[in-house]
């Protein structure tokens, strides 16, 4: 009977090989969600600090918290719905926060790269656990962005529902790579084996070879914008610190306001390298901030913009300024001299695709950099995206093949004076050799010429019999004619 009940429990109780365990998609669809409840947390905490001490004014606590929340959706792109217009300009640097936590927890589902995993046919062979775990992620990172969205509509802001559910799929499908990265880094292959041949194929090397100079132009561009706006500030110090004690709110009312205004740093950046450029920014309709003059209008209380210029003209040296964007394109030029092969043909078109990343970026950014900050006079603040990127991409584009064609001359005369210094040290050993050869050797065989059949051509001479199945060849195998490239075949999915 002992043994009996040894038995049975020995089958009740599984081993712990064959444990149940929770399918992957639930868990990566649970980090997800547990990333976006994470970061909304945060900033609901900070918005309720504020309320508690007197920073936010005489609000309940419920519309507090969804300020937290309307907050959090406008930091994924989410445009605020007011009762007098609506808020579109996006505080992207507040952005990182919710990609910070959703990065760190995509880590947790990254499956096992050593793992066999079958492959999705048509989805560029990607493994099939690495992309059931990424959609669930973003799957549940969206969804609990579009109920936060929802709850937020309690309070005064009311983000849109729509937008913050893209805006999380995007920021969630970045995470998810970015946790894929330190895995499969120079790995392709074993991600996704078609794209990865696709990428081979279909994109020239010199494509790929300027992605990394035109980002890094990218971000200087940005980071001597940025540069601007602090020097602006500082000159400016006092008009700022005067309309910190306008608004009042103590000194976690002051940190907060701060805090709000770096998450727009991004965006003042931009304004900034703008104004370098030429073009400038404006602070709603009828306003203008550039080379020529300054009419910033009426300032709101944003301490930060009140380090605008007064009203009035430019001093006459501030055209100098353009220096800022023209070090860029320099910078440019010599990163994608470094990167090119040694011909005309190679550095330009290195130069011409980076510019030309360089524009589209920059594009985006200025486009990024703009909005709404309520209605009337405040319906559009930022830049002219157009005329800024052309303007930037002009300037650093003309700099950047200035240097190219600089450096291409320069290796072009260090060539030159190469080969003259080496035809003198040659020519000796030229006559040394001729002198010292032998009269008969220097006299050439004369082939003699082939006398003609006098007999004739032979009437009855066999023919050589033709190979029927000989394969023809193909106008590439035909001597004289350079071999064209051929594209090998994609890999074949598991």
């Amino acid at each position: 009977m002992r043994d009996t009940l040894m038995r049975v429990r020995d089958l009740d109780s599984p081993s712990s090989q064959e444990e149940d365990v929770l399918p992957v998609w639930l868990i990566a669809g649970g980090s997800g969600a547990g990333a976006a409840s994470a970061s909304a947390t945060m900033l609901v905490v900070l918005a309720v600090l504020g309320w508690l001490t007197g920073a936010g004014g005489s609000e309940s606590a419920g519309v507090t918290v969804a300020a937290g929340l309307a907050g959090w959706a406008f930091a994924h792109g989410a445009p605020l719905r007011l009762d007098q217009g609506s808020v579109g300009l996006i505080p992207w640097l507040l952005a990182h926060w919710p990609l910070l936590c959703a990065w760190w927890s995509a880590q947790r589902v990254v499956p096992d790269p050593e793992a066999t995993s079958p492959r999705l046919r048509g989805f560029g062979g990607v493994r099939r656990d690495v992309a059931v775990a990424g959609a669930a992620f973003v799957a549940g990172y969206a969804l609990v962005a579009a109920l936060l969205a929802v709850g937020a509509h309690l309070g005064g802001a009311r983000p849109s529902i729509a937008f913050t559910a893209f805006g999380a799929l995007l920021l969630a499908a970045l995470a998810y790579l970015l946790a894929l990265l330190p895995t499969y880094r120079g790995h392709l292959d074993a991600l996704a084996p078609r794209v990865a041949w696709a990428w081979r194929e279909y994109v020239p090397q010199w494509v790929a070879a300027a992605i990394r100079p035109a980002l890094r132009a990218t971000l200087l561009t940005l980071a001597l914008g940025a540069l601007t706006v602090i020097v602006a500030v500082a000159v400016a110090f006092p008009s700022v610190t005067a309309v910190y004690a306008r608004i009042g709110g103590g000194v976690v009312g002051a940190t907060l306001l701060t805090l709000a205004q770096l998450a727009y740093l991004p965006t003042l950046s931009l304004w900034g390298a703008s104004w370098l450029a030429g073009p400038g920014f404006t602070l709603g309709g009828g306003t203008s901030v550039s080379w020529g003059a300054s009419e910033p209008g009426i300032i709101p209380l944003i301490p930060v913009l009140a380090a605008a210029p007064p009203p009035g003209p430019m001093p006459a040296w501030t055209p100098i300024v353009v220096a800022g964007p023209v070090l860029v394109g320099i910078l440019l030029g010599v990163w994608c001299a470094r990167r090119a092969d040694g011909t005309w043909i190679g550095r330009a078109r290195l130069t011409g695709a980076a510019v030309a990343l360089y524009g589209i970026v920059m594009l985006v950014v200025a486009v990024a950099a703009s909005g709404s900050v309520g209605g009337g006079r405040f319906a559009h603040v930022g830049v002219d995206a157009v005329l800024t990127a052309l303007s930037l991409t002009g300037e650093v584009g003309l700099a950047a093949f200035v240097v190219v064609g600089l450096a291409g001359l320069r290796l072009r005369r260090t060539g030159a004076g190469a080969r003259d210094r080496s035809e003198p040290a040659a020519s000796p050993t030229t006559t040394t050799s001729t002198t010292t050869t032998s009269p008969t050797s220097t006299k050439k065989a004369v082939p003699k010429k082939s006398e003609p059949n006098k007999a004739g051509p032979k009437k009855n001479a066999p023919k050589k019999p033709e190979k029927k199945n000989a394969p023809k060849k193909s106008e590439d195998e035909t001597p004289g004619r350079r071999l064209r490239p051929r594209r090998s075949k994609p890999p074949q999915d598991d």
